[in-house]
């Protein structure tokens, strides 16, 4: 299914480009649908924390929602929302996966419509920087980041007054905060909403980038052993995961400063200012990553906005050399074929006998 998608975004985009808006929107509802079948559709035993979450779900259905609470200890509203579901629906996890996967993908979709030139390398950028896994593993995570993109939709919308956007957006960012608690993140926005992308700042930017990357490893070991005094999965994940978020960087990276250096003479326009602010935000958490490996995950609370950079990039390409595009496409299609092989992992519908493969999780202790 991720081969077949990655495949008909690239196809069914060269065949309908030519053909004007109509194909064109056609064309981002077609791709939406595929992604929101490839989440929803998925078997319970692949990707990421899905096993362990579906293995819970299952258990919603048979017990009081006292005891639920009593069993969870953080971000209540994800779970106090799935026993909900599961009271209708009983143990179909597929329809709480699907639920999810609307969730997610309407926002994205909107934003893709809205700002992006070049849509086919938005869907690109989504396979790219992880984005399509991600959206099959953190399932609290991508019910905040609907909440969130819900509220970025909001703050980047000319039509509304500036006080009604920030009163909405600090809303759904509390209310993303519910399902999972990092999404206050997205709070430092409001900061950069109406910042400038001059010298100073690009200055800036650039010493806290230097600093990390001269420093970041050295401090891994001492940070995560601060923090793991706490929680001791982040010693593991410092060690085990340096190589995972180090890709994740480079790959953000790739995109992210070309992008910029094309649009640099749309720096003055507010939108264009406000998501590179954006790319860069998460191109800074993300190279925190190896000293705290989580922070890749926050990084997506800002990396989104390279769905619609990197097409606007694309755009002043054109304008110069019409065979650029063609050779960053040439690039990715290498990339995510020979090179990052995660983005090939073996996919199963709901349906597809995945018993052997559920052995392998020892998901046989009752959670609630």
């Amino acid at each position: 299914m991720i081969k077949f998608t990655f495949i008909f975004v690239i196809l069914y985009w060269l065949m309908v480009r030519p053909k004007g808006e109509k194909a064109v929107n056609t064309y981002i509802f077609i791709c939406a649908a595929l992604f929101s079948i490839m989440i929803g559709f998925r078997n319970e035993a692949i990707y990421g924390d899905t096993p362990g979450y579906v293995f819970r779900f299952k258990q919603l259905d048979d017990i009081s929602f006292s005891r639920m609470i009593d069993g969870v200890y953080r971000d209540r509203l994800f779970w106090i929302v799935a026993w909900s579901i599961a009271q209708i629906v009983g143990d179909n996890y597929t329809i709480w996966l699907v639920l999810q996967a609307f969730a997610i993908m309407v926002p994205v979709t909107l934003i893709i419509k809205r700002y992006s030139g070049e849509p086919m390398y938005s869907w690109i950028v989504l396979f790219f920087i992880g984005f399509t896994l991600f959206f099959m593993a953190g399932l609290r995570q991508i019910v905040a980041i609907s909440f969130t993109l819900s509220g970025f939709l909001v703050l980047l919308d000319d039509k509304r007054n500036q006080r009604n956007k920030l009163w909405w957006f600090v809303v759904l960012v509390v209310l993303a905060s519910f399902f999972h608690g990092s999404a206050w993140i997205c709070l430092i926005a409001l900061f950069f909403s109406h910042r400038k992308l001059n010298g100073v700042t690009f200055l800036l930017y650039l010493i806290s980038l230097t600093v990390i990357l001269l420093y970041g490893r050295t401090l891994m070991f001492s940070v995560t052993g601060f923090v793991g005094q706490y929680d001791s999965r982040y010693i593991s994940y410092g060690e085990k995961l340096y190589g995972s978020t180090m890709t994740y960087f480079f790959q953000q990276l790739i995109l992210v400063i070309p992008s910029i250096y094309l649009l640099r003479n749309r720096l003055k326009e507010p939108l264009v200012a406000l998501f590179c602010h954006f790319g860069i935000l998460g191109l800074l958490i993300i190279s925190l990553s190896p000293i705290v490996a989580e922070m890749f995950r926050l990084s997506f609370y800002f990396s989104w906005a390279n769905l619609i950079i990197f097409p606007l990039a694309i755009q002043e390409m054109r304008k110069r050399a019409n065979i650029l595009p063609m050779l960053y496409m040439l690039f990715f299609i290498v990339y995510l074929i020979f090179i990052n092989k995660s983005a090939w992992e073996t996919y199963y519908f709901w349906f597809e006998d995945t018993t052997q493969l559920m052995k392998t999780y020892y998901l046989d202790e009752m959670y609630f």
